[in-house]
């Protein structure tokens, strides 16, 4: 799922895949954001796995260990054995497109090569809300799904919630000629998606008022065949069969597969976006957690997956712009319709307000559906040691500047008990960067700033009030 370009990313260079590093049980895994004992899938081999239901549903059959002998570390025979003992076939668990679905966001997956990740991705009950674009298992195809991607871009408020980009190019380069930064082919490969990435990203930097998270990641790593002992490729290839159902490795430059081996089963994990806390996560995220981040970034609930967010920071509160996702589809339910700019009927650019009674006026609706409603979301969170600021302001901004924005500006300032919290109050209205935006809209603004004093608790704090011509950024607690 994509946002603009902002320059800062979370990382992960040490994550693992669940359960196996094959592209079937980790796709699954990444997503459903259920581990493998709950979806089920255990080899590539989706066309003997996968069937479907009279209501379009996906179902996964039980599967059994091929190994011959019985390898005692194989991963589907203990899974199978051990953790599975049904003999009926299960729904698979709801992937990330179920619950966009729930909430009527739409998306579209742009699908290069491999054609399991549609697969795993739900069944036609999915038809009014996820989109599929397949292309073939070639470089060039890339560059064709990237051009449709930039398209989709250019529609405006057409374009779909969430949009999914799934490549085998690079994979395909380390089978055919190792997964090594030394051999030309893979690196060419990599570069050739970088160049791709790149103008994603520059597309996505075109849109204003939307705020989009890019995550980027894979299912597992790899190592040449060439550097496997004998012995060991010789249980990868001849004994475990389990690891080559349904796609076999045997004649590949480049293998992967042995959860055992590092090079094999550690990816990566990167996200950019104005919401994102940057720096390298840690510990590693895990492969259950990505969907979970995925949501939260949408503000779409998440149940009770096993996962939870990560590289997002915690915000204690989120500007309810029109354009948010939930406060979306609220207004169209109530007849409403935003615009380009983030405006409800072409008006407010807000979509909670205590006042504004025009637009509360749907008898049938009540309180919290109406266009705009003045239900408030509350959330608690305990100070801690680190907490140093509180600052409330108006609205008018919260669509061009980010809470990362607030952040650099005041961390450099530390809470001072004569002076910090007025001087931040007084000095943001005129940033020379923040404060004098031609872009921001004209008109007075108030600005709330708490300085957390460490020899004061937070109820004796000084706060301090400034009104100036110029707009300033929404609340945040630093």
């Amino acid at each position: 799922m994509l946002q603009g370009r902002q320059g800062r990313c979370a990382f992960s260079l040490h994550c693992k895949t669940d359960p196996v590093p094959i592209s079937g049980p980790s796709w699954a895994t990444l997503l459903t954001g259920q581990r493998s004992e709950k979806h089920g899938i255990t080899s590539n081999d989706l066309d003997s796995l996968l069937t479907i239901d009279s209501e379009g549903r996906v179902l996964v059959q039980p599967s059994e260990c091929l190994c011959s002998p019985v390898q005692s570390g194989c991963f589907l025979g203990a899974f199978s054995q051990a953790k599975r003992r049904r003999r009926e076939a299960a729904l698979l668990p709801p992937t990330l497109f179920h619950f966009l679905a729930e909430r009527n966001l739409k998306a579209e997956l742009l699908n290069v090569g491999w054609p399991g990740v549609p697969q795993l991705c739900g069944g036609r009950e999915l038809a009014k809300h996820l989109q599929v674009r397949q292309f073939a298992d070639e470089a060039q195809e890339l560059d064709k799904a990237v051009a449709e991607m930039l398209q989709l871009l250019e529609k405006g408020r057409e374009a779909p919630a969430v949009l999914a980009l799934y490549t085998h190019c690079v994979d395909m380069a380390g089978h055919l000629h190792g997964f090594s930064l030394d051999v030309p082919e893979y690196m060419q490969a990599i570069e050739h998606f970088d160049t791709s990435l790149g103008r994603l990203l520059d597309g996505l930097g075109q849109r204003e008022g939307e705020d989009w998270l890019v995550a980027i990641t894979t299912d597992h790593g790899g190592g040449a065949a060439k550097d496997m002992s004998k012995d060991m490729w010789s249980q990868f290839v001849e004994d475990c069969k389990c690891l080559h159902k349904g796609l076999s490795q045997a004649g590949c430059q480049g293998v992967h597969g042995l959860q055992e081996l590092a090079i094999h089963s550690t990816r990566f994990v990167i996200l950019t976006g104005s919401n994102v806390r940057p720096g390298e996560m840690t510990p590693p995220p895990e492969s259950v957690d990505l969907v979970p981040t995925l949501l939260r970034h949408l503000a779409v609930p998440c149940g009770e997956l096993p996962g939870k967010s990560r590289g997002l920071r915690k915000d204690t509160s989120q500007d309810h712009s029109p354009l948010l996702p939930a406060e979306l589809q609220r207004i169209r339910r109530a007849g409403g319709t935003v615009n380009r700019e983030g405006r409800v009927d072409g008006n407010l650019n807000l979509s909670r307000a205590i006042g504004d009674l025009f637009y509360k006026r749907n008898r049938a609706l009540g309180p919290e559906a109406q266009l705009i409603t003045a239900v408030p979301e509350v959330r608690r969170r305990a100070l801690g040691a680190h907490d140093r600021y509180l600052l409330l302001g108006c609205d008018g901004v919260w669509e061009r500047f980010t809470n990362q924005q607030v952040v650099d500006f005041l961390l450099p300032r530390p809470p001072d008990p004569g002076r910090s919290a007025w001087d931040c109050a007084e000095e943001l209205p005129s940033h020379p960067v923040l404060g004098s935006d031609p872009r921001l809209p004209a008109g007075r603004l108030s600005v709330a700033c708490s300085a957390f004093l460490d020899r004061a608790p937070p109820s004796e704090s000084r706060v301090h009030l400034c009104s100036d011509p110029k707009p300033l950024l929404a609340p945040i607690l630093v």
